[in-house]
């Protein structure tokens, strides 16, 4: 909500989204799983704005390969939930659907 953030620009949303999702472990991989609500949440809102830029934050789940079970099982459920959106960009569908076919 700061006043010099927005999601209709993409050198802030990545800077600020993409670092998130990336680069703080601690609260990204945090065991309750809100760091992937969160992810997934941004990129279904993103989704409308850009596509490209939430295909991109979505892969930052695809980490879930180097997890334990119970955040697979987060992460898996973030994504059916991308996955089942209506109205959801090609982009966007491919990352999450393809990441839940692998398993």
């Amino acid at each position: 909500n700061h006043r010099d953030f927005s999601r209709h620009n993409p050198n802030r949303f990545r800077a600020l989204l993409g670092t998130f999702c990336r680069q703080n472990f601690t609260q990204f991989n945090r065991l309750d799983g809100r760091g992937y609500d969160f992810c997934g949440e941004e990129c279904l809102r993103i989704d409308q704005i850009n596509p490209q830029m939430a295909a991109n934050l979505c892969k930052s789940l695809l980490i879930k390969d180097r997890l334990d079970e119970t955040r697979k099982k987060r992460i898996d459920k973030v994504l059916s939930k991308i996955a089942s959106t209506k109205k959801l960009s090609k982009d966007l569908y491919e990352v999450a659907s393809c990441s839940l076919k692998l398993d």
